[in-house]
């Protein structure tokens, strides 16, 4: 995610760094599109969490979006079949040390209702990692390191309510009645 458009979006900028913005994204086209798409998915924070694909866990994605590069989503069994020709690489290979890279990712919700908002998921080994409040907008944010694969995960408001993310399409119900957001990062 451009930092620019991230301090845009969250209103974190003064006067001289929004003239700047403003000309970046007139010069550029490619910034323009790219700052476009990120409100849009800024205005879907605001909405409920809706699971939006329960029978279809891992829908199809086309691998370009608008010139950019997308995570094709993959279906369980070819997840499996991926796991197991990377264990056995692992395997016949023991003397790699290589951890696999890692990415950053920024979680936001809006909740300006929230007094506490938590998120958990399979990144976390289902621990609770506190997000923090950006200003008084609203909205509330961590960034966090993931490694490679299919994640699930879920927010939880003021320390006793699930709530999936409203931006991610992918999403089943877990084993306790709630709902998991699923992202999967590129592998």
């Amino acid at each position: 995610m451009n930092t620019l458009a991230s301090q845009f979006i969250d209103d974190e900028m003064n006067l001289p760094e929004k003239k700047v913005f403003v000309e970046t994204v007139h010069k550029d086209p490619a910034f323009y599109r790219e700052t476009i798409d990120l409100l849009d998915q800024e205005m879907l924070l605001t909405g409920d969490a809706v699971c939006r694909t329960p029978a279809v866990v891992f829908p199809e994605l086309p691998a370009k979006v608008a010139g950019k590069k997308r995570f094709r989503m993959f279906y369980p069994l070819g997840l499996g079949l991926a796991a197991a020709a990377a264990i056995l690489v692992l395997w016949l290979s023991p003397g790699q040390k290589d951890q696999p890279p890692t990415q950053m990712n920024r979680f936001v919700i809006y909740k300006p209702e929230a007094t506490k908002v938590d998120i958990t998921g399979t990144f976390t080994k289902w621990e609770r990692i506190p997000l923090r409040e950006a200003g008084n907008s609203g909205y509330w944010e961590v960034t966090l390191e993931l490694p490679p694969g299919v994640h699930r995960f879920t927010y939880i408001l003021d320390d006793h309510t699930p709530f999936a993310d409203p931006t991610v399409l992918a999403c089943e119900q877990d084993d306790f009645g709630g709902v998991d957001s699923i992202i999967s990062t590129e592998i």
